[in-house]
C-alpha cells in the first residue's frame, strides 16, 4: 500500500505478540520488516535523487556559485540559462554574466542583440572571430555601450564598424587585433583607443607613426612582418613606454640596422618582468644591453645568432629577479649559454627546446663550480625542460638528478620534461619517474606514428 512508516509498525507489534517458540512465523516477520526497511531506504534514495535541493540554496549562493562557472568559461552561460526555469530566470537578470561577447559565423547578429539584451549593453570583453563581419550591420550593436568596453579581440576587419564608434572607446584597456585591417586602419584604431595592452599579429605597423601614439603601454606584443622598419624605430617606440612590463616580439624578415651596438645603448626598462624575443638578432643585441633591473622571465627562440652581449651584462650589473629562462630553436653554442646561466644564479626554471650540444649543457648544471657558492650553479633550479634535444643521452640527465638530490645545499629537481628526446633508454625513463615528483617522456608524437 505504499505506507512503509505504518507497514512497520504493525511488523513491530506483530513481533511483540509471537510466541517465543513459533521461530517459523517470526522469521517470517522479520523477513517482512526488512522488506519494509529497504523499501524505505528506496523512497528516500528517490526522493533525494528527485528533489530540486539547488532551489533551496539562498540567490547569493546561486550567484557565486554561476560566477565560478562564467569566469572559468564564458560560454558556458548559455547552457545554465537553458537548464530549467528557476536557473534562466537567475542567470538572465544577472548582466555580469553575459559582460563576454564572442562573435562567430553562426548566427552572429541574433547573438549580439541577445547578449546585448542580458547585459544591459554593458559589454566588458569583445571578440569577432573570422567569418562574422558579412552577417553583422550597425543595428545588430545597437545599445551596446562601447565606453563601458575594455578588451577588444578582432580576427576580422572591424573598420567600418570601429569607425562608427572610434570616439567611445577610450577606456579601452587590452587590445588585440590578427590580421583583416590595413596598416593605417591599426593606426586609427591605436590612436582612438589608446589602449595600454595591445597585442597585433599579421599586419605590417609603421613603428615611426606608432612611437607617437602608444605612450603609455604595460604590456606589447607584436609578431609579423616588419617591411621596411628601421630598428631605431621599434627601439624608439619601446622606449617612448617605460612603465612597459612585458615585450613580445618576434620579426620575419629583417630590421634596417640604424642603432648602435648593445654597449653604446641606454634603453632603460625599470618595470619590465617579461622578454620574449624571436627570429632577429640586430633587435636582441640592442635590448640584451638595456637596464632591465626587474626581468623575470626571459624568453629567445629561433635566433640563428645568440651573442654573448646579455651574459656579460648580466656578470656586470648581476640582478635577483631572473628566475625563468626559455630558449627555443637557437643554434647556440653551449659555452653561450652556460655563460648565461652562470651569470643567472637565482633561475628555477630552464627551458632548452631543440638546443645543440644539451649535454654539455646538463653536464655544466651537474658538476661542481669553481665559482658556485653553493658548489653547483643555479641552485635554486627546481625545473628544468628538454624537450626535443634529439642528442640528449642519459648519463648527463642521471647525473643532474643525483647530485642535485644529494647536495642539501641546492634545490632538487622537481619537474624533468625530456619529451622526444630518443636517445634515452627505458630503464632511464623508468627510474627517472621513480625519483622525479614530476616527470615527462614521450619518445613519439601520435602523427608522427601515423606517419610511420
Amino acid at each position: 500500500m505504499k505506507k512503509p512508516e505504518r507497514a512497520a509498525k504493525m511488523v513491530d507489534y506483530a513481533l511483540d505478540r509471537v510466541k517465543a517458540g513459533d521461530t517459523t512465523r517470526r522469521e517470517t516477520l522479520l523477513a517482512l520488516k526488512q522488506e519494509v526497511i529497504d523499501f524505505t531506504a528506496a523512497i528516500k534514495r528517490h526522493i533525494s535523487r528527485t528533489t530540486y535541493h539547488f532551489g533551496n540554496l539562498p540567490v547569493e549562493i546561486s550567484l557565486e556559485i554561476f560566477s565560478l562557472l562564467v569566469d572559468s568559461d564564458h560560454a558556458i552561460v548559455a547552457t545554465l540559462a537553458s537548464v530549467c526555469n528557476a536557473w534562466r530566470s537567475v542567470v538572465s537578470a544577472n548582466p555580469s554574466f553575459w559582460s563576454t561577447l564572442v562573435l562567430t559565423k553562426r548566427r552572429p547578429a541574433k547573438k549580439a542583440r541577445l547578449w546585448i539584451q542580458r547585459s544591459g549593453g554593458q559589454i566588458l570583453n569583445l571578440k569577432f572571430v573570422q567569418g562574422c563581419i558579412p552577417d553583422l550591420t550597425p543595428q545588430s550593436l545597437q545599445g551596446l555601450q562601447w565606453e563601458t568596453l575594455r578588451a577588444l579581440d578582432a580576427q576580422a576587419n572591424v573598420v567600418g564598424i570601429i569607425k562608427l564608434v572610434q570616439n567611445n572607446i577610450s577606456q579601452l584597456d587590452q587590445l588585440r587585433i590578427t590580421e583583416g585591417i590595413s596598416a593605417r586602419a591599426l593606426l586609427g584604431l591605436l590612436y582612438a583607443a589608446e589602449t595600454r595592452n595591445l597585442e597585433i599579429r599579421g599586419i605590417n605597423l609603421s613603428f615611426r607613426e606608432a612611437c607617437q601614439i602608444l605612450t603609455d603601454c604595460r604590456t606589447f606584443s607584436f609578431h609579423s612582418i616588419p617591411g621596411t622598419c628601421h630598428l631605431s624605430d621599434v627601439i624608439r617606440t619601446i622606449s617612448e613606454n617605460p612603465n612597459l612590463t612585458a615585450i613580445s616580439i618576434s620579426f620575419i624578415g629583417s630590421l634596417i640596422e640604424d642603432v648602435p651596438p648593445s654597449r653604446d645603448t641606454t634603453l632603460e626598462l625599470p618595470k619590465l618582468l617579461q622578454l620574449d624575443l624571436g627570429s632577429n638578432p640586430s633587435l636582441w643585441g640592442v635590448l640584451c644591453g638595456a637596464i632591465m633591473p626587474s626581468l623575470v622571465n626571459l624568453s629567445l627562440s629561433e635566433f640563428t645568432i645568440i651573442s654573448d652581449h646579455l651574459a656579460k651584462f648580466l656578470t656586470r650589473y648581476p640582478t635577483t629577479s631572473l628566475t625563468d629562462l626559455t630558449m627555443t630553436r637557437c643554434p647556440a653554442s653551449h659555452p653561450q649559454v652556460t655563460s648565461l646561466l652562470r651569470a643567472s644564479p637565482h633561475l628555477r626554471t630552464i627551458t632548452l627546446e631543440g638546443i645543440p650540444d644539451t649535454n654539455e649543457v646538463v653536464e655544466f648544471l651537474a658538476a661542481t663550480q669553481p665559482d658556485a657558492p653553493q658548489g653547483l650553479p643555479c641552485p635554486l633550479l627546481e625545473k628544468v625542460n628538454l624537450t626535443s634535444c634529439t642528442t640528449l643521452r642519459s648519463g648527463p640527465v642521471v647525473r643532474l638528478i643525483k647530485e642535485r638530490a644529494i647536495n642539501g645545499d641546492v634545490a632538487t629537481i622537481g619537474t624533468l620534461i625530456i619529451d622526444y628526446c630518443l636517445l634515452i633508454e627505458t630503464e632511464v625513463r623508468d627510474w627517472l619517474g621513480q625519483i622525479v615528483p614530476s616527470f615527462s617522456c614521450i619518445y613519439t608524437r601520435k602523427k608522427d606514428v601515423w606517419k610511420r
